[in-house]
C-alpha cells in the first residue's frame, strides 16, 4: 500500500489528480479544508486535502489473473468518485475500525504525541500494510515498524561534522525569542572546541549583539555588526577564507511579507550559506506553521528544534517535517548557552516520538 497527500483548490480536481496518479481503485483515507494557519495554506486561496492509498495489484500464481492485493485491515473499496458535491468534514472511509485493538491503541498514542491525527492514521495504516500476518499483533515488531515508517518520512539535512575544518557560514532565522542567539552560541562553542579557524558571530541591525559580545570573549570570536546586505557582504568577503561564520537574523513572522523581502536581500548577499529555521519545540502546530515561510521568499535548508527537554509531546515535530518536507538539521536542548545541541538524525526523532 501507498499513502499520499494530494492538495488542490477543489475536491474535484484533487480526485482527478489520485485518479491519474493511483488509479481507480485507490481508497480515500481523510478530506479536509486547510486553514489560513496551515503549513500547507497558500495566501489568498481555499484548499483541500485528500489523503489516498493505493493498493497495488499482484498476479495469482498458476492461472494468470490479477487480483488486487487485500490489505489486512480493511476489506471494502470506495470508488474515487465519492463525495461528488464536493462536502468536506465527513470522513468518507473508517479503517480503522477494521485495526486490530492494539494498533488502535497506537493511534491513540500517536495523538496523544500532538501528531496530526490524519499524519497518525498514514503512520498506523502504513504499518498494518507493511507488517507480516505472523506478526500482525505483536507489540515490538508493530513498534519496530511504525518507527521504521517514522524515520522514512524524515529528511535529514546532511551536515559535517565538528571535527571537520571546512569553513561554513550558517544562518539562523525564526521568530524573536524563540532562542536563536542561544543556539547561535551553543554551535559556535562545538565548533571552536575542534576547530583552529578563525569564529566570527554576526548580528544584523544589532540584535542581541550583546550576547554576541559575552560569548565572542569566552571563546576567542570576533563579533560584527552591520545594518545593510552591502555590509554583510563586505564582512564575508573579508573573512571568507579561514573563518566560521554564525548570522543571526532579526526576529520575524512568516506573514510579514515586508520583513521577509528584506530578509532575502541579506541572504542573497550571502549566497552558498546554510539556512536553518530555528523553532522552539514547546511551539503548538499552529503557531510553528506561521514560522515555516513561503520557500520562495527565503530558501531554508534546514529545520532546527531548540529546547526538547521543555517539550511534553514531539508529534508536533513530526507533523511539520511530514509536511513541510524540509529537513532537519540539528536538535538542541537547554536554554543556556551551555545547553547540547547535536545534529539530526531520524532515528532520535523516531526515538523521541515512540517514548
Amino acid at each position: 500500500m501507498r499513502i499520499k497527500s494530494f492538495v488542490a483548490s477543489t475536491v474535484q480536481e484533487a480526485l482527478s489528480n489520485i485518479k491519474e496518479e493511483m488509479g481507480e481503485s485507490s481508497i480515500i483515507l481523510e478530506t479536509r479544508n486547510i486553514s489560513d494557519d496551515d503549513i500547507k495554506s497558500e495566501s489568498g486561496q481555499n484548499l483541500v486535502e485528500i489523503v489516498a492509498a493505493e493498493i497495488f495489484a499482484e498476479k495469482e500464481v498458476g492461472n494468470g489473473e490479477e487480483r488486487k492485493e487485500e490489505g489486512c485491515f480493511c476489506e471494502e473499496k470506495h470508488s474515487l468518485e465519492g463525495d461528488p458535491d464536493g462536502h468536506l468534514g465527513q470522513e468518507i472511509t473508517s479503517l480503522e475500525v477494521e485495526w486490530p485493538e492494539s494498533c488502535k491503541e497506537w493511534f491513540s498514542l500517536l495523538c496523544k504525541q500532538q501528531v496530526e491525527s490524519v499524519d497518525a492514521k498514514i503512520l498506523v495504516s502504513e504499518m498494518l500494510s507493511e507488517l507480516d500476518k505472523e506478526n500482525i499483533e505483536s507489540i515490538d515488531e508493530q513498534r519496530e515498524k511504525i518507527k521504521e515508517i517514522i524515520t522514512r518520512k524524515i529528511k535529514i539535512y546532511p551536515l559535517e561534522t565538528f571535527q571537520e575544518e571546512t569553513n561554513k557560514t550558517k544562518v539562523f532565522i525564526g521568530a524573536s525569542g524563540i532562542g536563536k542567539t542561544t543556539t547561535l552560541s551553543k554551535l559556535a562553542r562545538k565548533t571552536r572546541l575542534y576547530s583552529g579557524n578563525e569564529i566570527v558571530l554576526i548580528s544584523i541591525e544589532n540584535d542581541s549583539v550583546e550576547k554576541m559580545n559575552s560569548v565572542a570573549t569566552e571563546i576567542g570570536a570576533v563579533v560584527a555588526v552591520v545594518t545593510t546586505p552591502q555590509e554583510l557582504k563586505t564582512v564575508q568577503d573579508e573573512f571568507r577564507r579561514s573563518t566560521h561564520m554564525f548570522i543571526e537574523m532579526p526576529g520575524i513572522g512568516g506573514n510579514d511579507n515586508k520583513k521577509l523581502l528584506a530578509l532575502r536581500e541579506y541572504i542573497n548577499a550571502i549566497p552558498n550559506s546554510e539556512i536553518h529555521l530555528v523553532l522552539n519545540a514547546t511551539t503548538r502546530l499552529k503557531d510553528i506553521s506561521t514560522l515555516v515561510f513561503d520557500q520562495e521568499f527565503v530558501p531554508i535548508h534546514g529545520l532546527l528544534f531548540t529546547k526538547t527537554d521543555e517539550a511534553d509531546t514531539f508529534g508536533t515535530l513530526l507533523t511539520v517535517i511530514m509536511r513541510s518536507e524540509i529537513p532537519v538539521s540539528y536538535i538542541a536542548n537547554g536554554n543556556t548557552h551551555s545547553g547540547d545541541i547535536k545534529p539530526a538524525t531520524a532515528n532520535m526523532i523516531a526515538e523521541m516520538i515512540l517514548n
